[in-house]
């Protein structure tokens, strides 16, 4: 779009797509932005023009007209929520229950658009008077304002805040706004909170301060581990999955991908890794950094114990002792939250990768 000056791009969405939106939505418990389903036009640069059609409609005219379309394989794994939605959930429904659900939940999701749209429009002025200051990497809001506030429109208050901090929503949950208004109505002193991606909250007397923790800083936001032992988890082989480890206090996601799928590299953080597939000797373990322990980081010319990375990287010694890091059987494979091992690297001859993403349990 940059390089030939377009400044439009069109999506072949459809309401098929839309109603498997919507029941995901409702499965993961989300609030009216959530149930409003895909947008048919987005920041006034993404169209999707087919969102009113069928999926049957479209895959009739491009039979009867004789065009080539390209089927994805992975549209019929089952491993995923959206395809057992789209296979068996959706069906089932028409079925049994409704034939009509696809429209349905479509007109449910125009109405719940239009609605968002209103109840965004009404708190805007009172996002205005509970914003007090508003710089770069940092937002302060009364929190007075905020907790005096209807819950609803408090709600609205600390979302809106976070999205002009961040940009996005994208790993905010209803329990991370949530955990925000209980330290306004918590009257025990200063109160401090960690969502994810780097986020940090600070309530005083009267303000609640949102901001960026980046650079060395967040390098302390790293997996918070418990000092009491903790015995190796082996993690299941078939992914998608995900574990949580209570007594390290974190949780790793794993999931597949191939390798024209991966963010730029700038857009990785420190909480995920990518791995080519096929170097890596299944089945995985989890378990805390032991003295001795070795690998090779990434980019390094050979392996080096994790205590001289720990100094080399000037991480403080109380953060060592039960770092945790991910095995294969052969080896250590990543140091999480720092680096990964170069062994396992995703090149050029990568057709695989395995995406794995650590988070804190108190942030979900």
């Amino acid at each position: 779009m940059t390089k030939e000056g377009y400044d439009k791009l069109a999506l072949g969405h459809q309401s098929n797509d839309n109603a498997e939106q919507m029941l995901m939505a409702l499965l993961r418990g989300a609030g009216p932005r959530g149930l409003s389903g895909i947008a048919p036009v987005r920041e006034k640069r993404i169209v999707r023009p087919l969102i009113n059609a069928r999926r049957s409609q479209i895959e009739s005219f491009i039979a009867q007209a004789g065009i080539t379309c390209v089927l994805d394989a992975s549209n019929r794994d089952l491993r995923f929520v959206r395809n057992r939605i789209r296979h068996r959930l959706l069906p089932l429904m028409a079925s049994d229950y409704n034939p009509c659900i696809a429209a349905n939940l479509n007109r449910m999701a125009d109405v719940m658009r239009t609605e968002e749209a209103w109840m965004d429009g009404l708190a805007a002025a009172e996002y205005k008077q509970a914003v007090q200051k508003h710089e770069r990497g940092t937002i302060t809001l009364s929190s007075e304002t905020v907790s005096q506030s209807h819950p609803a429109l408090a709600r609205r208050l600390i979302r809106k805040a976070i999205e002009d901090l961040t940009g996005t929503l994208r790993r905010i949950t209803f329990s991370h706004v949530e955990s925000v208004l209980h330290m306004l109505t918590d009257s025990c002193g200063e109160k401090e909170l960690h969502l994810p991606d780097g986020i940090h909250i600070r309530r005083t007397n009267q303000r609640l301060r949102l901001s960026m923790v980046t650079g060395r800083n967040r390098r302390a936001l790293g997996p918070a581990v418990e000092r009491k032992a903790s015995s190796p988890t082996e993690i299941s082989s078939t992914f998608p999955t995900a574990v949580e480890i209570k007594a390290m206090g974190m949780g790793l996601t794993f999931s597949t991908c191939r390798p024209n799928q991966l963010p730029r590299w700038a857009d990785v953080d420190r909480n995920q890794a990518h791995f080519d597939l096929s170097r890596i000797a299944l089945p995985l373990t989890l378990r805390p950094a032991i003295a001795g322990d070795r690998f090779t980081p990434l980019g390094a010319p050979g392996s080096q114990k994790l205590k001289k990375y720990f100094i080399d990287h000037r991480i403080p010694r109380r953060n060592r002792a039960m770092a945790p890091v991910l095995m294969d059987r052969q080896r250590i494979i990543w140091l999480v939250g720092q680096r990964i091992d170069d062994h396992v690297k995703v090149t050029a001859e990568t057709t695989q990768v395995l995406r794995v993403e650590f988070f804190l349990l108190d942030t979900r």
